[in-house]
C-alpha cells in the first residue's frame, strides 16, 4: 500500500453551475469544499501512472491529471450520492482505477486505429470505463439509470483530458435499449462490474457486440464458470479468456464473445 495525497485545487473548475447542482442533487455544501489528505508519500497523479505502468500501460501527465480530478470529485460528493464504499485513496486507486487498467489485458485494439465504442453498464461513478477508455482510446457510453448519478457524470465531462463520453440514462434489459448511442453490432467492449442480475442480462446483450472482435468483460468470481454453462449463455456467448485481479482472491475479469463469431 502507498500513502498518497489527493489534495486538489479549490478552483479546479469541474462545476460551473454550483447553485444548479446543489438544487438538483440536494447537496448541502458547495462543490470543491471537501478535501482529503492521507499522506504525502507520492502525488495522486504519480500513483495513477504507477498503477497503469504495472499493467504495461503508459499514461501521460494530462490523462493522469484528468483521472485524478475525477477521483477527487467522486470522493467529494460520495457522502451524498453514495458512489463508492472505497474511500481510502490507495485502495481507491488499486480497485477502481487499477481494475479498469487490468481489463485492458483482454482487449483487442483496432488494427486500423479507428475509434471504437465501449459501453459500461451500471457505471455509477464512471469505473471501470474511464481508466479503461483512457488507456485504450475507446469512446465510452456510460449507462446509468439513476438521474442524480447521471447528472453528476455529465458535469464531470468538463474535466480536461478525460475520455470523451456519452451518458445513456436508462435501465437496460436488452440490446435494443442501448440504441441509438450503441446500435446492434457496434460495441467493441461492454464492461460490467458490481451490477446485479448479470446472469440473466448478458445473453440478451450479445447482439450489441461487434461480430468478430466485440467482447463483454465481466468483473466477477468463480460462479461465472457455472453460469456460462447454461443453455442461454451457450447459444449467445462463448468464453474467450479470463484475467486474475491482483490482491483479490477468487476474483477475475472474464471475457466473452458472440457465440456465432
Amino acid at each position: 500500500m502507498y500513502a498518497i495525497s489527493i489534495l486538489g485545487r479549490g478552483d479546479h473548475g469541474l462545476f460551473r453551475r454550483d447553485e444548479k447542482l446543489n438544487g438538483i442533487l440536494g447537496w448541502g455544501l458547495s462543490p470543491g469544499t471537501l478535501r482529503y489528505h492521507w499522506g504525502v508519500t507520492q502525488p495522486l497523479e504519480t500513483a495513477i501512472q504507477g498503477r497503469a505502468a504495472a499493467c504495461g500501460l503508459e499514461l501521460d501527465q494530462r490523462t493522469a491529471g484528468a483521472l485524478a480530478s475525477h477521483m477527487r470529485a467522486v470522493l467529494e460528493h460520495n457522502p451524498v450520492l453514495h458512489l463508492t464504499s472505497i474511500t481510502e485513496p490507495d485502495d481507491f486507486v488499486a480497485r477502481h482505477l487499477g481494475e479498469g487498467f487490468e481489463g485492458t489485458s483482454l482487449f483487442e485494439p483496432p488494427a486500423d486505429g479507428e475509434e471504437k465504442l465501449m459501453v459500461d453498464l451500471g457505471t455509477g461513478n464512471g469505473y471501470p470505463a474511464l481508466p479503461f477508455a483512457a488507456a485504450t482510446g475507446l469512446r465510452p457510453v456510460l449507462v446509468e439509470a439513476s438521474a442524480r448519478k447521471a447528472y453528476f457524470l455529465r458535469e464531470l465531462r468538463t474535466i480536461d483530458g478525460l475520455p470523451r463520453y456519452e451518458i445513456l440514462e436508462r435501465q437496460v434489459q436488452r440490446a435494443a435499449d442501448l440504441e441509438p448511442l450503441a446500435p446492434e453490432g457496434s460495441v467493441r467492449v461492454l464492461t460490467i462490474r458490481a451490477v446485479g442480475g448479470w446472469p440473466r442480462l448478458l445473453p440478451k446483450l450479445a447482439r450489441c457486440l461487434e461480430p468478430e472482435h466485440g467482447r463483454i468483460l465481466l468483473w466477477a468470481g468463480e460462479e461465472v464458470e457455472q453460469v456460462a454453462g447454461r443453455s442461454a449463455w451457450k447459444k449467445t456467448l462463448r468464453l474467450t479468456g479470463k484475467h486474475s485481479i491482483p490482491d483479490r482472491d477468487r476474483s477475475w475479469i472474464w471475457a466473452f464473445a458472440r457465440a456465432e463469431s
